[in-house]
């Protein structure tokens, strides 16, 4: 099965430590969903400034996870929002929900919830 998270930047930012480990991931699964709600509302009210700073506060904790394959969409929802524009900005949300929704089962199963 391929995975979609990279625990390896977690495991040296806490020494491997599981109890740290844990609590990261569980704060990541906690957090998330409700950060992508604030970005779907945010750009359907089409508050920019709103939906960058919800983009720019999910970045590190994708990076965090290891999720690479949602680092380079966030960025583009961050810069779109910057700019002000709504090409392709609906897409990129689909995207990143379709990647975070795959990887929940994946951290939860390494936390073992």
């Amino acid at each position: 099965m391929t995975t979609v998270s990279d625990l390896t930047f977690l495991r040296k930012f806490t020494n491997n430590d599981s109890e740290r480990i844990k609590k990261y991931i569980g704060m990541f699964l906690q957090q998330t969903p409700a950060m992508i709600q604030q970005i779907e509302s945010s750009y359907k009210e089409k508050d920019w400034t709103k939906l960058k700073t919800s983009a720019h506060s999910l970045k590190p904790q994708i990076s965090y996870m290891g999720i690479k394959s949602a680092e380079s969409i966030i960025q583009t929802i961050e810069a779109n929002s910057i700019a002000g524009k709504d090409e392709g900005t609906a897409e990129q949300i689909n995207k990143l929900k379709s990647i975070l929704e795959s990887v929940y089962p994946e951290l939860r199963n390494e936390i073992g919830i």
